[in-house]
């Protein structure tokens, strides 16, 4: 699970998280709260993947954009659609 925040006296958004039991706290550098949505969106993806065992390397480059490509907000939408369709089918 991920978090949007402000620190006090900040204008800045952060994110919180956990990651392998330890609470991780960033500044997402954005006075702007729909930037800060899409990084927290992005997050929430790479977090379900992982727990479906769907994270691999070039997910994981296309939303961080550490890769050749970047991913936009309908494709970020459209991996979650799809992540959640493979998870309630396991659950089935």
């Amino acid at each position: 699970m991920a978090w949007l925040y402000k620190q006090p006296e900040s204008k800045l958004w952060w994110i919180g998280y956990r990651a392998n039991g330890k609470q991780v706290r960033r500044s997402l550098g954005t006075k702007n709260r729909k930037e800060a949505e899409k990084e927290l969106a992005k997050v929430q993806v790479m977090f379900q993947a992982q727990k479906l065992g769907r994270l691999h390397e070039e997910l994981y480059q296309s939303l961080t954009g550490t890769g050749s490509g970047s991913i936009s907000i309908n494709n970020l939408v459209g991996i979650q659609k799809r992540l959640n369709i493979f998870s309630d089918s396991l659950v089935r």
